[in-house]
């Protein structure tokens, strides 16, 4: 009598040779590049709800570095608006933003720029008008 073998990928159990390595969900960041910290303070009144997330992704988004936000020993990716959004980051909230990379210079101060523009919201979270880039 044969014996039916599933061969599936997500059913085959590996073989002692093949350890198993957890797989990080984001890339390390290359730590042969320049890195850039910054410190900021969160101004604006409602803090880093889900339009100053957005804004920070999209401006870190023009960059090719990588950028890092580091808030109670956490880090998040901050080209990612659901990590951004999930560090709860309410106004007098500090952190610091890391930049590795080769436009890490000009990535860190845009960043630390739009955050000290309180991303460019005013005190009853409304979008102000945005200087022109």
């Amino acid at each position: 009598m044969d014996t039916y073998r599933d061969e599936r990928p997500e059913t085959r159990r590996p073989l002692e040779s093949e350890a198993l390595v957890p797989r990080p969900t984001e890339p390390q960041m290359s730590h042969d590049l320049p890195a850039i910290r910054r410190q900021v303070e969160i101004l604006n009144t409602l803090g880093l709800h889900m339009r100053p997330a957005d804004k920070f992704v999209k401006l870190a988004l023009q960059y090719r570095s990588e950028i890092r936000v580091f808030h109670n020993g956490h880090e998040f990716n901050g080209k990612s608006i659901l990590d951004l959004t999930s560090l709860a980051a309410e106004c007098g909230t500090r952190l610091e933003l890391e930049a590795r990379g080769a436009d890490a210079e000009a990535a860190a101060e845009a960043l630390v720029a739009l955050v000290a523009a309180k991303f460019h919201e005013d005190d009853e979270g409304k979008p102000e008008k945005e200087p022109a880039p």
